[in-house]
């Protein structure tokens, strides 16, 4: 067989609509993973809690919560078929691991000569395998992800092997109780695989991607979530994918999809004991319409769960030794308080009684009442003594969003007290502590500094 007379007919599924652009080829495997993600347009750089994020942005893989393995084997156009498997391990201190291995597999690729006539068939195989690993950065909130992977290529004869890294960030901001938005970065290649089966090197270009996904819990039977990519035309044509979930009664899943190179999606999913998922997808290209299934399965205990429980622990301990050190202070401060009151030290005085406060109440288990007296202290203080541990201290066991313990307006005039008592105007803090009593005349705050306010604006009266 005399090669200057072939001319080789590849028919390979999206290698003209998907894989080609203005600036270069991109990878065939961005048909994606999962049939979930599929029927979502491929929309996925912002997703949570499904082990196929290690393709589309691997920081997404430490919000899985259990071992997850997915898989799926769909034939496609021209005798092409594409399997791929999936696998997620999450672990309690090191993030989460993942593993895929995808193929591509076309049969019957017909070998002419110039005139047209058919001299032998081949096949083609396009393998791609990802290591992946997703974790914390800094805050719980925002995870990152890096991607090692391996691209294999043969056709007939001829066969090349290409590296690549990918990287992606994930910040997961909760709005409110119902509302959550998921703001991915997904820098893919930014190690390009090469491949050279024949003269030229072909390389899959750096893409930059941007998605969002917004999540809103309507009520207890239904729930949606909106999920949006954006490709930088930087290398490649601008892309973007899109694509829309809604939940129903926590087993039913209904989707659609779209993006830029015209195929349209649309899906449906089932869970079975909060076990097994099974999806469909039906799709509309340019080529002809497609159906395809995966299924997924997650076992195992929640590793989440384990974590919040590890940092309860942790926390617990903290607050053993902190107890122990508010007993001790504590002992201190109550010898050291009359002393500093025998010397009318008013601001010395102020800050050591509320301090002492702050640790009566910490100690009694009274945490929203000691966060104000150490709340009280910064303000006229901020390096006295233990102030910005305690207070650190207490909004971490409080969670850092604590329910209010006195309105908003309550406090708000506690504060121009405070402040006007620090700069000795006590006249106007009484003032401002008298206004919280109209509110509220049982109000523990202003009454006791009152108290003390009273008696000093009596001791300046008599002098």
């Amino acid at each position: 067989m005399k090669k200057r007379n072939l001319l080789v007919v590849i028919l390979f599924m999206f290698l003209t609509e998907i894989t080609y652009s203005a600036a270069g080829v991109t990878s065939v495997f961005d048909i994606g993973l999962g049939v979930r993600s599929q029927t979502l347009g491929c929309a996925f750089t912002a997703a949570t809690e499904d082990t196929s994020v290690i393709y589309y942005n691997p920081a997404g893989l430490n919000t899985i919560s259990r071992i997850e393995v997915l898989a799926s084997y769909n034939p496609l156009f021209y005798d092409t078929n594409y399997g791929y498997f999936v696998f997620g391990f999450p672990t309690l201190d090191f993030g989460t691991f993942g593993f895929s291995f995808a193929a591509f597999n076309t049969r019957n690729i017909t070998l002419r000569d110039i005139s047209g006539n058919p001299l032998d068939t081949i096949t083609q195989s396009i393998i791609e395998m990802i290591a992946g690993w997703g974790g914390n950065f800094f805050y719980k909130e925002l995870q990152i992800g890096l991607n090692l992977k391996i691209d294999f290529q043969s056709l007939s004869d001829s066969n090349d092997l290409g590296f690549g890294m990918d990287f992606g960030l994930l910040y997961l901001l909760q709005i409110n109780q119902t509302d959550k938005v998921n703001l991915g970065l997904m820098f893919k290649n930014l190690i390009e695989p090469q491949i050279k089966l024949f003269r030229y090197n072909e390389f899959m270009p750096r893409q930059y991607i941007l998605g969002i996904n917004y999540i809103k819990i309507f009520n207890d039977e239904i729930s949606g979530k909106i999920f949006l990519d954006l490709y930088a035309p930087i290398n490649i044509d601008f892309i973007f994918k899109s694509g829309l979930e809604i939940l129903f009664y926590d087993n039913f899943f209904f989707r659609i999809g779209y993006d830029s190179y015209n195929i349209y999606s649309l899906g449906a999913g089932v869970e079975f004991f909060q076990m097994i998922f099974i999806d469909y997808g039906f799709f509309i290209t340019e080529l002809g319409t497609q159906h395809r299934i995966s299924l997924r399965s997650v076992f195992g205990e929640s590793v989440i769960e384990g974590r919040a429980n590890k940092e309860k622990i942790e926390a617990q301990k903290i607050e053993k030794r902190a107890r122990m050190l508010a007993a001790e202070e504590l002992k201190n401060m109550r010898e050291k308080i009359d002393k500093i009151a025998g010397e009318s030290r008013q601001k010395e005085y102020f800050k050591a009684l509320h301090y002492t406060r702050g640790l009566e109440n910490y100690y009694d288990g009274n945490l929203k009442m000691a966060l104000i007296e150490f709340e009280t202290v910064y303000q006229a203080d901020r390096n006295y003594m233990n102030t910005q541990y305690y207070i650190s201290l207490i909004k971490n066991i409080l969670g850092q969003a604590r329910d209010a313990l006195y309105s908003e307006e309550i406090i708000k005039l506690y504060r121009a007290g405070v402040e006007k008592y620090i700069k000795e105007d006590y006249k106007g803090a009484k003032e401002e502590w008298e206004k919280i009593l109209k509110l509220d005349p049982y109000n523990r705050l202003a009454i006791e500094n009152l108290r003390e306010v009273n008696s000093i604006l009596r001791n300046i009266e008599e002098k």
